[in-house]
């Protein structure tokens, strides 16, 4: 018969774990940050967003034992399942407390960079826009993904001479 008591020391252990993939995942998102500030090089973004893609999936299994560890202690799968098994189980405190302080360091991290992105997105569809209009011409692309160019009656177009 399977042992169903709870496991504070699994619980510990998995925190730990989870831990270290957080902040590994900090780091990526420094190195993302870092990319975005020195002008966002497409090749660069690309290793640092397969990087934190897998980053993501390591972060989501760990959670996942977590919180079947948490629902076996009888504890919500949440921040309040946490700090109840912290109650419960006083040696849990620091690494709980780390965990949740890193998880919010990463978030903060990841809502920064995601502004950043956005700003850089809404500045090329701006500058797309321009060319657009000074051109004439808005490159559509039909249900099959093949390019119809169309021209603007009113467009201005502009010439070389």
């Amino acid at each position: 018969m399977p042992d169903t008591r709870p496991n504070p020391d699994a619980l510990r252990q998995s925190i730990e774990e989870e831990i270290t993939l957080v902040a590994a995942f900090i780091t990526l998102l420094e190195e993302e940050a870092n990319v975005l500030a020195d002008g966002a090089d497409a090749e660069a973004l690309g290793k640092v967003t397969a990087g934190k893609n897998k980053a993501a999936d390591n972060l989501a299994k760990a959670a996942q034992q977590r919180n079947t560890l948490l629902d076996a202690m009888g504890a919500g799968i949440d921040k309040e399942g946490l700090e109840t098994v912290v109650t419960r189980y006083p040696q849990l405190y620091e690494p709980v407390r780390q965990l949740l302080e890193k998880t919010a360091q990463a978030s903060m991290l990841n809502n920064n960079n995601g502004r950043i992105i956005s700003r850089y997105l809404t500045q090329n569809q701006q500058a797309l826009d321009v060319l657009q209009h000074l051109t004439g011409r808005s490159d559509l692309y039909d249900a099959k993904g093949r390019k119809r160019p169309t021209t603007r009656p009113d467009a201005t177009h502009i010439k070389a001479r």
